[in-house]
């Protein structure tokens, strides 16, 4: 464990004493590499902006673009229920997406700017400014930066800040990875079928075609979407796989750097309980002052909690109430064309990366749920009867704010822990077995 911790820090390392987040660093990083513009989020030069920028706003407009055609092939085969199916599974799970990152950056970091160098009503612009910024994700993330270089002190805490780091950044990139691979397939697929179709045949990929089958090459899911059809064939399907996969890899930047946020609101209730340990030996310190200063910290907890699901509070909800859908349809599908067709390993592996990502924000915020607990027993568990009085009620002050638990919900309507995953495939289960009595009968 501790070689493997040496190793993981030497990617993008983190630092508590400097507030240096390098989970957060490397889901940046990503984003960036997939053509989403977060600047801002990071330290990062001029230069670095100008070309996050520039390869940025491109690739984001033609993936909406992208979302668009999807949204229009659904207008057209709603009476179909095979292509409906495979179109919605997507559909839904972009349509999230494009909510996820307006909430998040760009409406918030990107637009503001436009506004702001227009002359505009000062009053106006203020109150506009506070309504955009109210609960920012850069606000957050500087704010987590600060409380792990004031709070994160002890070796034990130095130790719980490493084991997060560790446990963030080998889950984003093993879902970064479960989403790359089945991304980098299609687009293999899909372009070794468009050339197999049209007039010239490369000997090196004949044999890759064999795995693609000609309806796979941009008529079946997951590339159900109208294209223009003055564009070339070979233009379609570059476009096609490429379109998915970017949004794919996307939506996986933008989910884990909510997950991410998560983990590191995690870690501090860790940090915190921790923290009491320092009462059990109290003849250095000043007991009373740090007392207070461990409630506004847990209280500096709470905020960040609300703020996190304010950005995120709409999207998620959408995600968990579409993923009854996409899970099921999913499914079907792999029953549909799992009789035998190569393109069923594609979407073995997109099953696998949409339960991947339920996973991903179930696990994290039962995390936080379950480390929540912990925060009285641990404040019961030190010293506290060779304190004098007025440390004792700020103590139960404490004891009594730690009862409100730390639970991220979709919306307010589900928690995301455990058993609401096992929920939503419990449902999912239902749902597929109704698809296919529909199928079967007609």
């Amino acid at each position: 464990m501790k070689k493997l911790l040496r190793l993981i820090q030497r990617v993008l390392p983190s630092n508590a004493a400097e507030g240096r987040i390098g989970s957060i660093e490397l889901n940046l990083w990503l984003a960036h590499l997939v053509g989403l513009p977060l600047v801002g989020l990071k330290p990062e030069t001029p230069l670095q902006k100008l070309c996050i920028i520039a390869v940025g706003y491109p690739v984001v407009l033609a993936v909406w673009y992208y979302v668009f055609l999807e949204l229009y092939d659904l207008c057209l085969n709603w009476h179909d229920l095979d292509a409906m199916t495979q179109n919605l599974i997507l559909s839904f799970t972009h349509v999230a997406f494009l909510i996820k990152s307006c909430a998040a950056f760009i409406f918030v970091i990107y637009i503001f700017p436009l506004f702001h160098s227009v002359t505009l009503n000062v009053r106006f612009r203020l109150s506009l400014w506070r309504i955009m910024c109210y609960g920012t994700l850069k606000s957050i993330l500087q704010k987590l930066s600060e409380i792990t270089r004031r709070c994160v002190l002890s070796e034990r805490q130095l130790e719980a800040f490493q084991r997060a780091e560790l446990k963030n950044k080998l889950a984003n990139l093993a879902y970064f990875y479960l989403v790359l691979t089945p991304g980098i397939l299609s687009v293999v697929y899909i372009l070794t079928g468009s050339i197999w179709n049209g007039t010239r045949v490369i000997p090196a990929i004949n044999m890759i075609y064999l795995a693609a089958p000609e309806e796979f090459a941009g008529n079946r899911f997951p590339y159900r979407a109208q294209m223009p059809h003055f564009l070339p064939r070979i233009v379609q399907s570059l476009y096609k796989g490429l379109g998915v996969s970017l949004l794919a890899l996307q939506t996986t930047t933008i989910d884990f750097l909510n997950i991410s946020v998560m983990g590191q609101i995690c870690m501090h209730l860790q940090v915190l309980s921790l923290a009491f340990e320092k009462l059990h030996d109290s003849s250095g310190i000043d007991a009373y002052s740090w007392l207070v200063a461990t409630v506004k910290y847990h209280c500096e907890l709470i905020l960040l909690r609300q703020q996190v699901e304010r950005i995120f509070n709409l999207a998620v909800m959408l995600q968990f109430v579409s993923s009854v859908f996409i899970v099921a349809m999913t499914a079907f599908q792999v029953i549909v064309i799992g009789d035998g067709s190569k393109s069923s390993m594609i979407m073995n592996l997109m099953l696998c990366c949409v339960l991947c990502q339920l996973f991903m924000y179930c696990y994290f915020g039962n995390e936080v749920y379950e480390h929540s607990k912990s925060l009285s027993s641990a404040a019961f568990s030190c010293n506290w009867y060779s304190l004098d009085r007025r440390c004792k009620k700020t103590l139960l002050i404490f004891m009594v704010n730690a009862d409100r638990l730390f639970l991220f919900t979709a919306g307010g309507f589900m928690g995301l822990t455990l058993p609401s995953f096992t929920y939503i495939i419990s449902k999912s289960y239902s749902l597929v077995a109704v698809l296919r009595q529909m199928y079967s009968r007609s």
